[in-house]
């Protein structure tokens, strides 16, 4: 049986790309579950920083923070405003 014909079928296949496959979303929640349930705190930062103070020491074994920049622009807080 089919419920739909031509271009309505066409555009029902069309939208069907817009949602993850059964199988891609329990993958992605094994990704985020533990990290959303986890023992670690929520590091806060200021709004409109790259980061939180704790940035350096946590990244310190892979090479340290890399500071952002835009277009050549450094990205410190005070240079960078949001509307």
């Amino acid at each position: 049986m089919q419920f739909c014909k031509g271009d309505e079928a066409e555009s029902v296949a069309e939208q069907r790309k817009l949602f993850g496959s059964q199988a891609g979303v329990e993958a992605a929640w094994r990704v985020v579950d533990p990290i959303l349930n986890g023992d670690e705190p929520t590091l806060e930062y200021d709004c409109g920083s790259w980061k939180p103070p704790e940035a350096g020491r946590i990244a310190a074994d892979a090479g340290g923070w890399l500071e952002p920049s835009v277009a050549g622009r450094s990205c410190e807080a005070e240079t960078v405003r949001f509307k």
